[in-house]
């Protein structure tokens, strides 16, 4: 039976004090986390007007290249020199990905982006030996091509933004297939009013807040609906548990879906998502577990 096989999940002790240390384990997690943020390593970060230049100029760009890849279609993104925060970098890489055909950032960026370390600060220039490198990157990741660029100027005063930004598209061989510049007499009529204003495209809600509150809601929401739980599993019916299981883990799913949306292009992205609603699942059958020997 369905409730046997449960009720050797978690001894009895171990089971009046699974949920407070669950909950202590979520809340040690995000403090550490957030510890690391607040006195750990800080990325430098651009100015607003600067962000939101970026903002308006990254679509352009992408267009650019998305016009001149021919039949291409799987470009990696490299870092991009000059950008230490990374803000140019993951928006061309947020953009290129609505085509779906943009590769994973390198294990070498996400280390440093979870480090909170910067990154290339300095432009450089595009030389045979950067050309062969990203070339290679391209080759690593089972791409055809990879984006770089390095950010030739970047003055903000008062908030007017004069800035200046080169670009490649790249082949495995280190070949330019395609290079351009975005400048300030590169925005169309229609975005020149708009190139100083905020629109956040790659900002929001830490990533680790919205997992925080959807782990909490894993465990509060049974707890909350406990009566039903308690009603189903007291029939000792292997369907009715198991029903009950899945629509739980599946309303799960739809909220980590909702608050933290997987990148498809993302391997380790989608590892992830998967793994947390397998914990949820996990829970819930223990939740249950818990609900049955209320019962009894």
């Amino acid at each position: 039976m369905f409730g046997r096989s449960i009720n050797n999940v978690m001894s009895g002790t171990a089971r009046r004090s699974f949920f407070p240390s669950l909950y202590a384990i979520i809340a040690a997690g995000y403090l550490i986390s957030l510890g690391w943020s607040s006195v750990g390593f800080e990325r430098p970060q651009i100015p607003p007007a600067f962000a939101s230049w970026v903002d308006n100029a990254v679509p352009a760009i992408v267009k650019d290249i998305n016009n001149q890849k021919g039949n291409i279609n799987s470009v990696a993104v490299s870092h991009f020199s000059g950008d230490p925060s990374g803000y140019i970098s993951e928006a061309i890489r947020l953009e290129a990905a609505k085509n779906a055909y943009v590769m994973d950032k390198s294990v070498l960026e996400k280390v440093y982006k979870m480090l909170n370390l910067p990154q290339d600060s300095d432009p450089q220039p595009l030389t045979q030996e950067r050309a062969a490198e990203l070339g290679k990157y391209a080759q690593s990741v089972k791409a055809q091509a990879v984006i770089w660029g390095t950010v030739k100027k970047m003055n903000v005063n008062d908030g007017t933004v004069d800035a200046e930004i080169d670009y490649y598209l790249i082949g495995t061989d280190g070949k330019v297939i395609h290079q351009n510049v975005f400048n300030n007499q590169s925005f169309e009529k229609s975005d020149i009013q708009d190139n100083v204003k905020a629109t956040g495209s790659v900002q929001g809600i830490d990533w680790r807040t919205r997992v925080l509150f959807w782990a909490l809601g894993v465990i509060t929401f049974p707890l909350i609906t406990i009566n039903f739980l308690i009603a189903t599993t007291a029939k000792r019916s292997n369907k009715a548990n198991a029903f009950a299981l899945i629509i739980y883990t599946l309303i799960d799913g739809i909220a980590l879906y909702l608050v933290n949306t997987p990148n498809i292009n993302n391997f380790y992205s989608i590892l992830f998502f998967v793994c947390m609603i397998l914990l949820a699942g996990v829970c819930n059958l223990l939740i249950m577990d818990f609900a049955r020997k209320l019962k009894e």
